[in-house]
Parts: structure tokens; sequence; C-alpha cells
């Protein structure tokens, strides 16, 4: 957004940087690495930056998240305090009784709303302890429609666990697949409870989606010719 308007030169924003002429210094010096296709397709679309390569990152060690799964009911979110409804607190609120058989974990923030007995708010709590917790779960679900590539989205591909998200990332379901884009549309929410109905059935860890991830996150060409 901030490129879009014009970089503020000033402290009140009188001065600005006009964007196109900087995209194309962008496009003919640079090279711009995004975490997935919607981050991709707005640097093109809307700020004329054409060079985009793509590569989801994790700051974690790979190598300590080994297959954790194991069959289950167990749903986790996170989200930043005042940006619960961004993180889709507000749908889990609006789904979880068409779910009684699946808990919903949330973590990160405190939630003012009477959750149902299915709907566990965790608050903030150390990252290990978090850890130690969501790792025997079976799904990461990252509802935002704006993201890069979460650590609950690599943390749950990695343990072998079946993430759901709103953005779309190879080997990983994506639960809004019609035309109106909106995760609050009735079809977008009758696919997600139809998705999260099936989590309790799965017996098997994920292998595909891991095994491509293991194959894909932090491969930047700087990381391979440093090895």
């Amino acid at each position: 957004m901030n490129f879009r308007v014009g970089y503020w030169l000033d402290t009140k924003g009188k001065i600005k940087i006009v964007p196109k002429p900087l995209a194309d210094w962008i496009n003919q010096n640079c090279e711009n690495w995004v975490e997935n296709e919607a981050e991709a397709m707005i640097l093109k679309t809307y700020c004329g930056i054409e060079k985009v390569n793509i590569c989801p990152s994790f700051l974690g060690n790979i190598k300590d998240y080994k297959v954790e799964f194991v069959p289950g009911n167990k749903v986790y979110l996170s989200a930043n305090e005042d940006r619960q409804l961004e993180y889709g607190w507000g749908i889990v609120n609006m789904i979880a009784c068409l779910l009684p058989n699946i808990e919903f974990h949330l973590y990160g923030a405190s939630w003012k709303q009477q959750p149902l007995k299915n709907v566990i708010v965790h608050g903030r709590i150390p990252k290990k302890q978090m850890n130690e917790e969501i790792k025997k779960m079976q799904c990461g679900l990252r509802l935002n429609k704006h993201d890069g590539f979460s650590e609950i989205i690599a943390k749950s591909v990695l343990w072998g666990q079946y993430p759901i998200t709103y953005l779309y990332f190879p080997k990983i379901t994506q639960y809004v697949k019609d035309n109106c884009g909106q995760p609050f549309c009735l079809h977008g929410l009758n696919n997600l409870v139809h998705l999260l109905k099936k989590i309790s059935k799965i017996k098997k860890p994920n292998l595909e989606a891991r095994n491509y991830y293991l194959q894909t996150i932090n491969q930047f060409p700087w990381n391979k010719y440093a090895k």
C-alpha cells in the first residue's frame, strides 16, 4: 500500500516518490522475492514490479521438525492481540457450533467473545510450550486474506499435519475456491466446514506435502551458494 500511494520523503506525507519510475528501476536492477502467489500478483498488478520470485521461508530449524502426526480432532490458529478478526477467529466462532467434534485451539491473544465448549483460548504462551501442544494436533488453520508463508503453516506441514489456508499454497488445502474470493461467503464457509469434518478421519501423516516443502522452504539462491 505504501508503494502504491508513494513513499513519504517528509514527516507529513506532502513529498512523495512517484511509484512508476521506481518500479521501472526495480524491474531493471533488483531481484524480488515473496512467499506466495498472492504477494507476487499484488506486486505485479498494483505496483508494476514484474520480476518476482516465489519461495516460502521459515526461521526455525527445519531439522527440528520431525513427523509428529497422530490421528485426532484438534485444529489450531494464532493471532496477534487486537488482530483476532484478521486472523479468522470470528470465522471460528461462526462455524464451531457446526463442528461439535472438532476442538479449535486459539493462541497468541485474548478473545472476549463467549466461546463454545469446543473453542479453547490459550492466550499468549511461550513458543516452546505452544510447539509442544500443537505438534500433536492435526491441522494448522490459517484464514488470513493477506499473508506470507506463516509459521503456523510451516510447522503444521513439517509435522506431517493437514493445514488448511485461505490463500493458495502448493500441496496445501485451500478452502476458498469460488469466484467471489470472500472468506465469509456461504460457499467458502460451507467448504471449510466440509474440510474440517474430514480431519478426525485421517489416519496417516501428510508426507506428500511435507516432502514437497522440505525441498522448497528457504531454497533461495544465496542459501544454495552458501552450501
